[in-house]
């Protein structure tokens, strides 16, 4: 329709390179996969997307060249978002921006990697978050925000929240006071 869009996107790439690290060079051979599909309807938006390779196999491993060693890192990304934005003009004139995230982040090394900790290298994150704009006035702005997420690698959730007033004295200045506290879990 005149207000919706629908986007798909995926594909498939075999790649083969040279990497360095702390141990020296090694070459990787592998396969990857990926798709995104992504939606925007009026005052909605939402997205999703994942990544696979597959770190290479039997036939082509991933090697370090001074030693042979094999080091296997087959990987893969998930995310989804929603996002809704809506006006209340009623409340003193303000703008409206909500959504949800999801990331998820796995690895297989086949112990080769990570060793003891190949089944807690995984990552998710879950969060969700609300901000408004008001317009109490033409020259001025206020912005009030939050973010609250959960992970699964502890039990922490954190809270991050802004706050920040803009006034316009013209058109071509303003001037911010903000507030802003970020998280990041331990």
């Amino acid at each position: 329709t005149e207000h919706t869009e629908l986007v798909a996107a995926g594909g498939w790439n075999m790649g083969s390179a040279i990497f360095y690290n702390d141990l020296g060079e090694g070459y990787t051979t592998s396969n990857e996969t990926y798709g995104q599909l992504r939606l925007k309807h009026k005052g909605f938006f939402a997205q999703t997307y994942f990544v696979r390779n597959d770190g290479g196999s039997d036939e082509n491993p991933v090697y370090l060249n001074r030693t042979g060693l094999i080091t296997p890192l087959e990987r893969a990304h998930f995310e989804a978002q929603a996002q809704y934005n809506f006006d209340v003009p009623s409340l003193l004139n303000s703008e409206w921006s909500t959504g949800i995230d999801f990331r998820n982040a796995t690895a297989n090394t086949e112990n080769h990697v990570y060793g003891r900790n190949e089944a807690n290298d995984d990552y998710t994150i879950l969060g969700g978050y609300v901000q408004a704009k008001f317009k109490p006035s033409d020259k001025f702005d206020i912005f009030l925000a939050g973010r609250y997420d959960g992970y699964n690698f502890t039990d922490e959730k954190t809270f991050s929240p802004r706050a920040a007033l803009v006034y316009k004295p013209h058109p071509l200045h303003s001037f911010r006071l903000s507030y802003n506290k970020a998280a990041n879990p331990i």
